[in-house]
């Protein structure tokens, strides 16, 4: 286990720290660049690469399901977690309700300090406003706090991750689990959970999700790799596709150091551990027990274990600006849950590898 942590650690490291040193020394926009190219170019292209050579005979069903059953018993204990951590006083105010998740409404200094002195026990009230404002906010910032433990970073860590852990023929449960994530939690149930925590504005799953899901460039190239593996390309195509899966998996790396760098969430760290470790360390131990429990083992069970505990995903940043739900507690789960990822993987090769 010691040379493949070894094989996966060194290039993560390298890569990472690559990014946050040229965060510094190029323009701002290239991190935004980088990650548009990734998304649309570099991961699709990716995905088309090992569609071409994996073996889907076992992955087509159970990858699926596994990520709904993970989603599903997720946001159970999200919603669980949230009530018993913000239990309400008497009052109704949620006591650890931090001044930070007010911040996307008009910030009154009257409601900074009845945060502050609520904080301290004393015995002032609330008006109406104040009030239903503080709801708001506590809204917010429950909805960021079950995202960040349902959007699961399988696109640019997970690929950049696996093919460093898992043969390439073994690597078909990866595929459908990411597309199948980027279909249905990121541009579905994501946008609905958002939407229904966020601004009032009564977006549901219409049109726009319809054409996102549609749109989504991974989705394409895997039904084009997977129709194509009877195609024999000439062996310098082939040799040449192979390269790109490397330099996709460089360029998501440096894509991460920079995000990485970018982040400011620190007044949420405390809050942002819970879904964190649903994200990193309770939901692959869940998944790993149940396709144990089911007769599920070898490859298939550690690609699914590993996809479930990737650290949450850089989207949710641009969930939580488009649906004005809390930055903050976003940022930092994304911060304390890839940096978590270094400890747990090792726990997840010797348990299910």
């Amino acid at each position: 286990m010691g040379e493949t942590l070894l094989r996966a650690y060194t290039p993560l490291l390298f890569w990472v720290t690559v990014g946050a040193v040229l965060l510094r020394i190029t323009p701002d926009r290239l991190p935004r660049l980088l990650g548009r190219s990734l998304f649309w170019v570099g991961v699709p292209l990716e995905v088309f690469v090992l569609a071409r050579h994996g073996d889907f005979s076992s992955a087509l069903a159970i990858a699926p399901i596994s990520l709904i059953a993970v989603v599903t018993i997720n946001f159970g204990l999200g919603w669980l977690a949230w009530n018993v951590i913000q239990r309400p006083n008497e009052s109704g105010i949620p006591p650890r309700l931090a001044p930070s998740a007010l911040h996307k409404d008009p910030p009154s200094e009257s409601i900074r300090q009845f945060a502050s002195t609520s904080e301290h026990g004393l015995d002032s009230e609330p008006d109406a406003n104040e009030l239903e404002l503080l709801h708001s906010a506590s809204r917010r910032r429950q909805g960021s706090f079950i995202l960040a433990g349902l959007l699961g970073n399988t696109g640019f860590v997970g690929f950049a991750l696996l093919p460093l852990l898992v043969p390439e023929e073994h690597l078909g449960a990866a595929i459908c689990y990411q597309v199948s994530n980027n279909v249905l939690v990121t541009s579905g149930i994501g946008v609905l959970i958002a939407s229904h925590f966020g601004r009032s504005s009564g977006v549901g799953l219409g049109w726009q999700q319809v054409r996102d899901i549609l749109g989504v460039p991974s989705l394409w190239a895997f039904a084009l790799g997977v129709s194509t593996q009877a195609i024999a390309f000439p062996e310098s195509i082939e040799m040449g596709l192979d390269a790109t899966i490397w330099i996709v998996i460089a360029a998501a790396l440096i894509l991460m150091g920079m995000r990485l760098s970018q982040i400011q969430g620190w007044d949420s760290l405390k809050e942002s551990i819970t879904p964190s470790l649903l994200k990193i360390l309770v939901m692959p131990a869940i998944t790993g027990l149940g396709l144990t429990a089911i007769g599920i083992t070898g490859y298939l069970r550690l690609v699914l274990v590993l996809m479930a505990g990737m650290p949450t995903a850089f989207a949710g940043l641009i969930l939580v600006e488009e649906y004005e739900i809390d930055a903050p507690l976003m940022a930092s789960s994304i911060l304390v849950s890839t940096v978590g990822l270094l400890a747990t993987l090792p726990l997840w090769l010797g348990l299910f590898g």
